[in-house]
């Protein structure tokens, strides 16, 4: 399940520039490994931008039903071996939030989250607005509370009209109503967190808040791997990355998800999570 934003089924996002292909790059590398992938173009992007109402943003909760539909379509599909769902970033809050659901749930043999924060939306505006005056922090936050609790969209400041637009009106209400550790804690299939060493985007103390929801899951942490889970050595190649699709997906997380769905033990050449 492809990250943030517009993302399609290769892991470009439509309304950033250059590409990435990471999930192009490591299913090609999973098929080397003879495992199996199917990915899909979330809503507005690719085969599915008509799916997309123009002037809106497809809703969290839209996303899920589509993942939803996708996982019962694949466990329908004749195949050899287990059905792992895994997600990266803000796919793996789809993924967990589909899984919830428990017939959807056995349909599915295990789950990979991939650089994904634990920290839940409505926290994360919480800290964004923190440096704004006390009026316009309260408004941002009366105008979220009002669309969790009664999905209404009330007037804001014009500080805060880009944020809270009508066109992000059912993204934003579903979206700030998730909370991705209470998620993860009812998913009741097996689970392996992988953070990348060098994501400057996902901090260790977010990544971590999944880790203490379940401590019994496997986690490994992939040297050098950054948030669009591309191989890089220094600060300017990890920007460079998110534009350009010639930075490399690394070898060690293929192999690590291969292990995962063939039932084998991990490779070594991991950094140890603590």
């Amino acid at each position: 399940v492809a990250g943030a934003g517009r993302a399609d089924r290769d892991g470009n996002n439509v309304d950033v520039p250059g590409k990435i292909d990471s999930l192009r790059q490591l299913s090609n590398m999973l098929r080397m490994r003879n495992v199996g992938t199917l990915r899909y173009d979330k809503r507005g992007t690719g085969e599915a931008y008509k799916l997309e109402k123009p002037g809106r943003m497809t809703s969290f909760s839209e996303h899920v039903r589509d993942l939803t539909s996708v996982i019962i379509a694949a466990a329908a599909l004749p195949r050899n071996g287990r059905l792992i769902v895994a997600g990266m970033n803000e796919g793996a809050w789809i993924a967990m939030a589909a899984l919830e659901d428990e017939k959807v749930a056995s349909l599915v043999d295990g789950f990979v989250v991939i650089d994904a924060s634990g920290q839940s939306p409505m926290e994360t505006l919480k800290q964004s607005v923190a440096s704004l005056d006390e009026e316009l922090r309260a408004k941002a936050l009366e105008a979220a509370h009002n669309l969790v609790q009664r999905g209404v969209l009330i007037d804001v400041p014009a500080e805060l009209i880009d944020f809270f637009a009508p066109s992000r009106k059912d993204w934003l209400a579903t979206w700030l109503a998730f909370d991705p550790v209470e998620t993860i804690a009812r998913v009741r299939i097996p689970i392996l967190f992988i953070y990348g060493e060098n994501d400057l985007q996902i901090s260790r103390e977010e990544f971590s808040m999944f880790v203490e929801a379940r401590p019994e899951a496997a986690v490994r942490v992939v040297p050098e791997m950054n948030y669009v889970l591309k191989e890089v050595k220094n600060e300017d190649e990890n920007f460079a990355a998110f534009t350009d699709p010639s930075f490399k997906v690394p070898s060690l997380l293929a192999d690590l998800l291969a292990s995962f769905a063939k039932v084998q033990p991990a490779p070594e050449g991991f950094i140890p999570w603590h």
